[in-house]
Order: C-alpha cells, then sequence, then structure tokens
C-alpha cells in the first residue's frame, strides 16, 4: 500500500518528505528524487508500519488520505480531516498497524491481558500515619495498620474485580510459577516511613495505569513472623518457598549416628547458587547439604520467587532448618516508576544446629524483583536488593556451654548477610549470603580434626530486572549490583504492543 499525492499546491520541502516517508507522484515524478521506477516502497516502520494508504484519485491539492493514519520511520501519522495536513506524532515504544496503526504502549509482563493495566481507578495514596499496608495476594484484601499491629481500617475487601476503585484478579502463570496476585490503579504512592507488605502465596504484582513513586518501603522477602498466641513462623515472601523447597532448594544434610557427626544443609539458590553446607566431623566424614542450583530467566518471565535452604543434619529436634526463600514483586507503570525507598526480597538466615549434636541450616535465597515503566527512576540512597540469607552455625562448646547461632537475614542493603557466628569447639560458623559484589551464597569448609558439627551454606542472590523505556539509576542501589561478576540484575525495554 502506498501514498499518492499531487504536487499542485504542496509546501516547498514536502514532497521529499512524503517521497521518503513512501508516498509517489500520482503519473508525476517526486523531484529531487532520481529517475526511475516513481513507485518504490518505503522502509518499513520499526513497528512493522508501512506507506499510507493511497490517495483517492482526482484529489488534486489532497497531501494524505483524509482522516486515514499510518506509520513511519518510528512515528505516527495522521491525516486531517480534509487531507491537506497531516500530524506526526513519535512513538517512544515503535509505532504498529496491527490492527490499525497506533504508537506502541507499554504492557505489563506476566499479565497476558494488558487492559489490567489500566483496570483500576483509584488514584492510591498511602496516608502517612499509617506504618504498614498489607496487600493479601490471594484474596486481594488491603489493610492499613498503626504502630504495635492495630488494624485502622480495611482499605479494600476480599474479592475479584473492581472493588474501592481497585481490580484484582488471580493469575495463572506456566511451568508451575507462582500464581500472581495482581493489583490495578490508576497511581499508587507510598509515603517514606510507610511499609507496603505482600502477604500470602501468590506472587505481588502492582500495575499502574499513571505514576509510580516508592518513597517508604516495599517488603516481599522472608522473615519470623510471631503470631498472635507467641509461636513464631518461619515464613517466606509471598511467590518464596519454604525452607528445603522450591527450584533451587539447598539439599539437606546428613547426621551420623555412629559418630555423632553432622553436615550443615546448603543454600538455596535462585539468580545465583548457593553456598554448601558444611562438612562435619574428623575432616568432613559427615555428608554436607549440596549448594541449591539456579532458575528462572534474566526477564523475570514467569515471575519467581526464591528458594529454601536445607536443614541441617540432626537427631530430629526442630531447630536446624534451612531460611525460607524470599518472595516474588512484579511493579508496572504506564508513566514515571521512581523509587527514592526501598524494596526488600531478601531470604532468611539458616537456623542453628540442634541440640548437642546438629548442624545449621542453609540460607534461604533472595526472590525476584521486576520493575517495569515509560521512565523508570532509582534515585540516590535507594536500595533494591535480592540477598540470600546467612546460614546458621552447627552446634559448638564453649564456656558457657553448648550453643548454635542462626544465619542473619538477607537485609536491603549492599553487604552480606553474616552466616551464624562460630559457636565454639566442635562447630562450624555458617556461610555468608550473597551481596552487590558477590552472587553466589557463601560456604565454610569445617574441615578440622574436632569439627564434628558444619555449619549451613549461604543463600544466593534473586534477580532484578529493570525494563524501562529512559532508564536512569543512581551507582550504589541495587544488590546485586549490574556489573558485578556473575550478577544476575539486568536491565531491558518494557513489552509493548
Amino acid at each position: 500500500m502506498r501514498l499518492c499525492f499531487r504536487r499542485a499546491g504542496l509546501p516547498q520541502g514536502l514532497v521529499p518528505m512524503l517521497a521518503l516517508a513512501g508516498a509517489t507522484a500520482c503519473g508525476l515524478q517526486a523531484a529531487g528524487l532520481g529517475s526511475g521506477d516513481a513507485e518504490d516502497r518505503a522502509p518499513r516502520d520499526d513497528g512493522g508500519g508501512e506507506a499510507a494508504p493511497d490517495v483517492p484519485d482526482g484529489a488534486d491539492a489532497l497531501v494524505c488520505p483524509p482522516a486515514q493514519a499510518w506509520c513511519s520511520v518510528g512515528a505516527l501519522l495522521l491525516c486531517s480531516e480534509d487531507g491537506l495536513s497531516y500530524s506526526t506524532t513519535p512513538c517512544p515504544l515503535g509505532c504498529s498497524e496491527d490492527p490499525r496503526a497506533h504508537c506502541r504502549k507499554l504492557v505489563p509482563s506476566n499479565v497476558p491481558d494488558g487492559e489490567l493495566l489500566c483496570a483500576g481507578s483509584e488514584n492510591l495514596a498511602v496516608r502517612p500515619e499509617t506504618r504498614l499496608v498489607t496487600f493479601q495476594t490471594a484474596t486481594g484484601a488491603i489493610d492499613e495498620w498503626t504502630e504495635g499491629l492495630v488494624l485502622v481500617r480495611r482499605h479494600r475487601p476480599e474479592g475479584e474485580g473492581v472493588l474501592e476503585g481497585i481490580h484484582y484478579a488471580r493469575v495463572p502463570q506456566p511451568d508451575g510459577a507462582p500464581t500472581l496476585g495482581v493489583f490495578s490503579f490508576s497511581s499508587l504512592l507510598l509515603p517514606s516511613g510507610v511499609t507496603l507488605a505482600g502477604v500470602g502465596s501468590g506472587a505481588l504484582v502492582l500495575l499502574s495505569c499513571g505514576d509510580v513513586t516508592i518513597e517508604g518501603t516495599v517488603f516481599v522477602g522472608a522473615a519470623e513472623i510471631t503470631d498472635r498466641s507467641g509461636v513464631t513462623h518461619r515464613a517466606p515472601g509471598p511467590g518464596g518457598a519454604d525452607a528445603g523447597a522450591g527450584p533451587g532448594a539447598g539439599g539437606d544434610g546428613a547426621w551420623d549416628p555412629g559418630y555423632e557427626l553432622s553436615g550443615g544443609g546448603g543454600g538455596g539458590a535462585f539468580g545465583a547458587a548457593g553456598g554448601a553446607g558444611g562438612a562435619g566431623g574428623y575432616a568432613g566424614a559427615a555428608l554436607a547439604g549440596a549448594a541449591g542450583r539456579a532458575y528462572g530467566t534474566p526477564e523475570l518471565v514467569p515471575l519467581w520467587g526464591g528458594s529454601g535452604g536445607g536443614k541441617g543434619g540432626c537427631l530430629g529436634m526442630p531447630d536446624g532448618l534451612g531460611g525460607a526463600g524470599g518472595g516474588a514483586l512484579q511493579i508496572t507503570a504506564r508513566g514515571t516508576l521512581r523509587v527514592r525507598g526501598r524494596i526488600d526480597a531478601g531470604g532468611l538466615g539458616g537456623a542453628g544446629g540442634c541440640d548437642r549434636d546438629g548442624a545449621g541450616g542453609g540460607g534461604g535465597s533472595g526472590g525476584g524483583v521486576l520493575l517495569e515503566a515509560d521512565r523508570l527512576v532509582v534515585e540516590a540512597g535507594a536500595v533494591i536488593a535480592v540477598n540470600g540469607g546467612g546460614g546458621g552455625s552447627g552446634i559448638g562448646y564453649s564456656a558457657y556451654g553448648y550453643d548454635s547461632h542462626p544465619g542473619q537475614r538477607g537485609e536491603a542493603r549492599l553487604t552480606a548477610a553474616a552466616g551464624g557466628a562460630d559457636p565454639g569447639t566442635y562447630g562450624c560458623a555458617g556461610g555468608e549470603g550473597s551481596s552487590a559484589v558477590a552472587p553466589a551464597g557463601g560456604s565454610f569448609a569445617c574441615l578440622g580434626a574436632d569439627d564434628f558439627y558444619g555449619g549451613g551454606g549461604g543463600g544466593g542472590a534473586g534477580r532484578i530486572r529493570l525494563n524501562g523505556n529512559m532508564l536512569e539509576v543512581a551507582r550504589n542501589t541495587l544488590s546485586p549490583a549490574e556489573g558485578a561478576p556473575g550478577t544476575t540484575t539486568t536491565t531491558g525495554v518494557p513489552p509493548s504492543r
């Protein structure tokens, strides 16, 4: 299809422009374009567009077909109603003629129905006096809490569809990846001092038709949670896996009942491998848990969370458990997504060795964070981290008796979570978790002649993906850092159609 125009009445310089866009003269040759066939086709647009439709025959002064649009060289051209002029709109994400000419627009990854991006009408601005707002990924409920976990109000009730101006849907993923809990807004503002936390087994997806500003903390990490009855639970982040579970789970350490020796649990993996558990007893006689293996894609499609660390070899007591994996978060904005605060998808540290014969548990891996927007800005002072937890130490003896130490949780910072400290005679320390410069989990060998009880391996890093047509990322804001050896942080452009 080509644009046929009449030279009569065209402004000076427009003929060559139209010819370069794929138009040809009706029975004439465009001046200044050389001799030969006057029906040369236009170069295809990067969005697949062709030259404009034909101008009706006999329209002597028409520049273009009235009220029609077409793509040319990354722009959308729209002809006026009278056909005497046309406008040009640059298309930053490209121009497409499927099904009709239009500038391509950002659509969210992992959500087949792109219309969900603009399905909500609420401009959600969390009140500064709120300390915590929780998003239930399995039910769609949104609750606001003050200090001391006092419920202030239910901002959105349970249920799918649009409620209180916020759309919620459960969206399955392929290949066994966690179900998505998808919340849609018109815009979102999270003030400084407020934490937005995802809760539940599903990954947390926040979609905005406009801007998103994160000044507070978005938390999707694994954590120890104490319920109202006083019982402490080692919970994964939303979309993450429990201790010893997930595609990149660390292996369990073994316990040798004959010699009362035990090996540490392996660290969980996601983007990077976990650390192997420490061997135990007589230069490594007890079998240590294997390091978890990496999985998933750099693009975070599908969207996965982290995996748990393996448990340390033990007589069967409840201690020595691995850490749970960090959760999965996606934020997509058809506007500006600005991060001034923190995004935390860290894994939990492994527990210390059990009783008097136990090895430490492996740290859980970090989770997944996918951010995408027309303009994505990560400001200086912000932190986006998917750090693995440290491995727990084996049991050891000191002047204070037998003791063991848990590994630290993978926090929203650039440094590694420490493994459980050296517990003294007979026991070994746990391996470090991942950091900004070292994505893989660490390991403490534990091969001394009297090192009977190994420490757990550290959890590996999760994955960070930043998609932006315009991307501005300050230095020292990402863990792992984008340029670090073996990094699991990548950048790209957002999907569009």
